[in-house]
Protein backbone atom coordinates (compact mmCIF):
# COMPACT_ATOMS: atom_id res chain seq x y z
CA UNK A 1 0.00 0.00 0.00
CA UNK A 2 1.28 3.44 -0.89
CA UNK A 3 1.25 6.05 1.89
CA UNK A 4 -1.44 7.98 0.00
CA UNK A 5 -3.77 4.96 0.09
CA UNK A 6 -4.48 4.81 3.81
CA UNK A 7 -6.82 6.76 6.05
CA UNK A 8 -5.64 7.95 9.42
CA UNK A 9 -7.33 9.20 12.58
CA UNK A 10 -5.89 10.58 15.78
CA UNK A 11 -7.07 8.46 18.70
CA UNK A 12 -7.10 8.84 22.46
CA UNK A 13 -3.80 7.83 24.03
CA UNK A 14 -3.97 7.24 27.79
CA UNK A 15 -0.17 6.70 27.88
CA UNK A 16 0.52 10.16 26.38
CA UNK A 17 1.27 11.53 29.84
CA UNK A 18 3.98 8.88 30.20
CA UNK A 19 5.37 9.68 26.76
CA UNK A 20 5.80 13.27 27.97
CA UNK A 21 7.81 12.18 31.03
CA UNK A 22 11.11 13.28 29.47
CA UNK A 23 9.85 16.82 28.93
CA UNK A 24 10.39 19.72 31.28
CA UNK A 25 7.28 20.49 33.32
CA UNK A 26 6.56 23.71 31.43
CA UNK A 27 6.90 21.91 28.08
CA UNK A 28 4.63 19.03 29.07
CA UNK A 29 1.86 21.46 30.08
CA UNK A 30 2.05 23.62 26.95
CA UNK A 31 0.44 22.06 23.86
CA UNK A 32 1.98 24.81 21.72
CA UNK A 33 5.49 23.45 22.36
CA UNK A 34 4.88 19.72 22.89
CA UNK A 35 2.90 16.98 21.25
CA UNK A 36 2.24 13.42 22.30
CA UNK A 37 -0.23 11.91 19.86
CA UNK A 38 -1.35 8.50 18.71
CA UNK A 39 -2.61 7.81 15.20
CA UNK A 40 -4.46 4.76 13.95
CA UNK A 41 -4.37 3.77 10.29
CA UNK A 42 -7.35 2.05 8.67
CA UNK A 43 -5.07 -0.87 7.70
CA UNK A 44 -1.47 -1.92 8.23
CA UNK A 45 1.13 -0.14 6.14
CA UNK A 46 2.27 -3.42 4.66
CA UNK A 47 5.54 -3.05 2.84
CA UNK A 48 5.24 0.72 2.44
CA UNK A 49 8.27 2.52 3.75
CA UNK A 50 7.69 4.29 7.04
CA UNK A 51 9.09 7.73 6.37
CA UNK A 52 8.41 11.35 5.50
CA UNK A 53 5.38 10.72 3.26
CA UNK A 54 3.66 8.75 6.04
CA UNK A 55 4.38 11.42 8.67
CA UNK A 56 2.96 14.11 6.43
CA UNK A 57 -0.35 12.23 6.26
CA UNK A 58 -0.84 12.14 10.03
CA UNK A 59 -1.98 15.70 10.61
CA UNK A 60 0.32 16.03 13.63
CA UNK A 61 0.67 19.58 14.91
CA UNK A 62 4.45 19.27 15.07
CA UNK A 63 4.66 18.43 11.37
CA UNK A 64 3.73 21.41 9.25
CA UNK A 65 2.21 20.12 6.05
CA UNK A 66 2.25 23.53 4.34
CA UNK A 67 6.08 23.47 4.52
CA UNK A 68 6.59 19.77 3.84
CA UNK A 69 9.95 20.35 2.13
CA UNK A 70 11.33 21.58 5.45
CA UNK A 71 10.57 18.30 7.26
CA UNK A 72 13.78 16.43 8.00
CA UNK A 73 13.25 12.73 8.70
CA UNK A 74 15.68 9.91 9.30
CA UNK A 75 15.33 6.32 10.37
CA UNK A 76 16.58 5.40 13.82
CA UNK A 77 16.87 2.20 15.78
CA UNK A 78 15.46 1.47 19.22
CA UNK A 79 18.79 2.03 21.01
CA UNK A 80 19.28 5.43 19.39
CA UNK A 81 15.79 6.48 20.47
CA UNK A 82 16.41 5.26 24.03
CA UNK A 83 19.65 7.26 24.18
CA UNK A 84 17.92 10.37 22.82
CA UNK A 85 15.20 10.06 25.47
CA UNK A 86 17.82 9.63 28.21
CA UNK A 87 19.67 12.71 26.99
CA UNK A 88 16.47 14.73 26.75
CA UNK A 89 15.33 13.65 30.23
CA UNK A 90 18.64 14.68 31.81
CA UNK A 91 18.80 18.25 30.54
CA UNK A 92 16.94 20.88 32.52
CA UNK A 93 17.20 24.10 30.62
CA UNK A 94 20.10 26.23 29.52
CA UNK A 95 21.37 27.50 32.87
CA UNK A 96 20.88 24.47 35.11
CA UNK A 97 23.06 21.50 35.93
CA UNK A 98 20.47 18.92 34.89
CA UNK A 99 17.87 16.80 36.59
CA UNK A 100 18.41 14.12 39.17
CA UNK A 101 19.99 11.23 37.17
CA UNK A 102 17.85 8.50 38.74
CA UNK A 103 14.60 10.36 38.13
CA UNK A 104 15.69 11.28 34.62
CA UNK A 105 16.37 7.61 33.89
CA UNK A 106 12.88 6.64 35.13
CA UNK A 107 11.36 9.37 32.98
CA UNK A 108 13.27 8.16 29.91
CA UNK A 109 12.05 4.58 30.42
CA UNK A 110 8.46 5.82 30.91
CA UNK A 111 8.59 7.72 27.64
CA UNK A 112 10.23 4.77 25.88
CA UNK A 113 7.55 2.40 27.18
CA UNK A 114 4.70 4.65 26.05
CA UNK A 115 6.19 5.35 22.62
CA UNK A 116 6.84 1.65 21.95
CA UNK A 117 3.33 0.62 22.98
CA UNK A 118 4.57 -1.36 25.98
CA UNK A 119 2.64 0.81 28.44
CA UNK A 120 -1.13 1.09 28.26
CA UNK A 121 -1.36 4.23 30.36
CA UNK A 122 -4.12 2.64 32.41
CA UNK A 123 -3.49 3.33 36.10
CA UNK A 124 -4.68 -0.21 36.86
CA UNK A 125 -2.44 -1.79 34.22
CA UNK A 126 0.85 -3.52 34.96
CA UNK A 127 4.12 -1.62 34.74
CA UNK A 128 6.39 -3.48 32.33
CA UNK A 129 9.96 -4.33 33.25
CA UNK A 130 12.79 -2.69 31.32
CA UNK A 131 13.56 -5.85 29.36
CA UNK A 132 9.90 -5.99 28.24
CA UNK A 133 10.03 -2.34 27.22
CA UNK A 134 13.28 -2.88 25.29
CA UNK A 135 11.79 -5.92 23.54
CA UNK A 136 8.68 -3.96 22.51
CA UNK A 137 10.85 -1.08 21.29
CA UNK A 138 12.98 -3.38 19.11
CA UNK A 139 9.79 -4.52 17.36
CA UNK A 140 8.88 -0.95 16.38
CA UNK A 141 10.15 1.08 13.46
CA UNK A 142 11.50 4.47 14.54
CA UNK A 143 11.94 7.87 12.94
CA UNK A 144 13.58 11.01 14.29
CA UNK A 145 12.30 14.24 12.75
CA UNK A 146 12.62 18.00 12.79
CA UNK A 147 10.20 20.46 11.23
CA UNK A 148 9.67 24.23 11.07
CA UNK A 149 7.49 23.78 14.17
CA UNK A 150 10.73 23.21 16.08
CA UNK A 151 12.32 26.53 16.98
CA UNK A 152 15.78 25.15 16.16
CA UNK A 153 17.26 27.61 18.66
CA UNK A 154 19.37 24.85 20.21
CA UNK A 155 19.36 21.16 19.29
CA UNK A 156 18.90 20.05 22.90
CA UNK A 157 15.52 21.81 23.10
CA UNK A 158 14.07 20.10 20.02
CA UNK A 159 12.78 16.54 19.97
CA UNK A 160 10.87 14.66 17.29
CA UNK A 161 10.24 10.92 17.51
CA UNK A 162 7.76 8.73 15.65
CA UNK A 163 7.21 5.02 16.34
CA UNK A 164 5.39 2.58 14.09
CA UNK A 165 4.11 -0.19 16.33
CA UNK A 166 4.54 -3.84 15.31
CA UNK A 167 0.97 -4.21 13.99
CA UNK A 168 1.98 -1.52 11.46
CA UNK A 169 -1.31 0.35 11.92
CA UNK A 170 -0.47 2.58 14.90
CA UNK A 171 1.97 5.49 15.04
CA UNK A 172 3.00 7.32 18.21
CA UNK A 173 4.50 10.82 18.03
CA UNK A 174 6.45 12.73 20.68
CA UNK A 175 7.72 16.19 19.82
CA UNK A 176 8.93 19.14 21.86
CA UNK A 177 10.61 22.47 21.30
CA UNK A 178 11.52 25.65 23.15
CA UNK A 179 8.92 28.34 23.78
CA UNK A 180 10.87 31.17 22.13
Amino acid sequence: MKPSEFKVAEVEWPAARYAKAVLLADQAQDDAICEASLFKLDRPLGRARFGKSVLLRLGAGSIWEDRRGDLDVRQADADEVRKALRYYARRDGLLSHGRNPELAELDAWSSYAALSGALSGDTEGPVPERREIASAARQCEWLMFSSPWHTRMAAFWDLGIAALWPGRDTIAILAATDSD
